[in-house]
């Protein structure tokens, strides 16, 4: 019984080589619908292929737009100079010498904590003579003095939390 192997042919086991394969010979211009030349934008150019056996084969190909090129761009413009005035708005200088005033982005300063003391228990707070920021701290929280009148609140205090975070 006989092995088929592709790359040798068929037959039973063995065999010699394939039938030679045909290859191109030449390609050859024919025509076009724009004239005398191939490739131009537009046209329809006709070729013949003439393969080494003799036999030839025809092919069309549709030639595309090249498209035209623009007029070149202005000049771009970019950024010269940032800084936050003394109001705290962003100014912007560009190098077209245009200045642009953003805005506000530097709030105002923030208030500081006073830690006076450690207390056992918030019903230790005090309830009066308490300035903004005068803080406590209570098993850990920071109690603080906002004068704040929300439920949550103590004697105008509120807990800001544990100050002290995982070993």
């Amino acid at each position: 019984m006989g092995f088929f192997n592709p790359f040798i042919g068929s037959g039973n086991g063995g065999g010699g080589s394939g039938k030679d394969g045909v290859g191109i010979q030449s390609i050859e211009f024919l025509s076009s619908t724009g004239g005398e030349t191939s490739g131009i934008e537009g046209a329809t150019d006709t070729y013949q292929i003439n393969y080494t056996n003799g036999t030839t084969t025809t092919f069309i190909v549709k030639n595309g737009s090249q498209g035209l090129q623009g007029e070149d761009g202005e000049q771009g413009v970019s950024i010269s100079n940032i800084l936050v005035n003394d109001n705290g708005n962003l100014i912007i200088t560009l190098s077209n010498g245009t200045v642009v005033d953003a805005g506000v982005v530097k709030g105002a300063d923030g208030t500081s904590v006073n830690i006076i003391d450690s207390l056992s228990s918030s019903d230790d707070l005090p309830d009066s003579d308490q300035t903004i920021g005068d803080s406590y701290l209570i098993q850990g929280d920071l109690w603080v003095y906002t004068n704040s009148d929300d439920p949550e609140a103590i004697n105008g205090f509120i807990n800001a939390g544990n100050i002290q975070g995982p070993a």
